[in-house]
């Protein structure tokens, strides 16, 4: 697993608690690994695209 995709998702978890329950979801993952393709690069903006992309 690559720390500089886990480490945001793990921030992103511990702050948006009312996420966690599509942990493990194969859609999660797929959210998540759209997110981060969207962001990757640009590491003060990740938790927020990751928030915004979370509400679609």
């Amino acid at each position: 697993m690559d720390s500089a995709f886990l480490a945001p998702v793990i921030r992103h978890y511990a702050e948006q608690p009312q996420h966690r329950a599509r942990i493990g979801t194969c859609q999660e993952l797929e959210r998540l690994q759209a997110g981060f393709a969207a962001w990757h690069g640009t590491p003060d903006h990740r938790l927020t695209a990751l928030a915004a992309a979370s509400e679609s």
